[in-house]
């Protein structure tokens, strides 16, 4: 039995002779279709009209809802790592100013204030002194980088014109990024 059967009524088909003249007024169908189809309007449209007004605003909402949290999370994230970057950095200025170049330049000394910097901080992997010519002329850590010449490198042109420069994640030397 297809649907259309199941939801058609059963007066569809029905004819009455014995109306004569007055068959418009007993046309059952006909009554049906005026009474059906403006109560299915008027409950329909309505529905359909709130439902569309609903959709849109929940999208909206929905939208500024993931705008807003992916907002609070990338705000958070950058207050972290900069006060993350900032805390190292005060540590790097307190040891400089701290200890003199001479005693910067000890390799024992230099190594004894990078295991203090792990203990106390964390995020430390080696600690170098380079002279203003760009030679490392200190270094504490595990790779092999006394002796080494930075004056062609960004950062080192960077760190002479500002002071201080936090740079962008490279290879470097160590051919690991840092």
């Amino acid at each position: 039995m297809s649907i259309l059967k199941k939801i058609k009524p059963n007066f569809w088909n029905y004819q009455d002779i014995t109306t004569g003249p007055f068959k418009y007024m007993f046309d059952i169908r006909r009554v049906w279709k005026l009474s059906f189809f403006p109560t299915s309007l008027a409950a329909l449209v309505p529905l359909i009209f709130l439902s569309l007004i609903n959709y849109t605003v929940m999208q909206n909402s929905f939208e500024s809802e993931i705008l807003m949290h992916t907002s609070r999370l990338v705000s958070n994230t950058r207050r972290t790592v900069t006060f993350f970057v900032t805390e190292r950095k005060a540590a790097l200025v307190f040891i400089v100013e701290n200890n003199s170049i001479d005693e910067l330049s000890n390799s024992l000394k230099l190594a004894a204030i990078l295991e203090n910097l792990k203990k106390g901080f964390g995020g430390f992997t080696d600690l170098g002194v380079i002279d203003s010519y760009g030679n490392q002329t200190a270094y504490a850590g595990p790779y092999k980088l006394e002796g080494r010449n930075y004056k062609n490198q960004e950062w080192f042109k960077e760190v002479l014109n500002r002071g201080v420069y936090i740079s962008d994640v490279f290879l470097g030397f160590r051919q690991i990024p840092h």
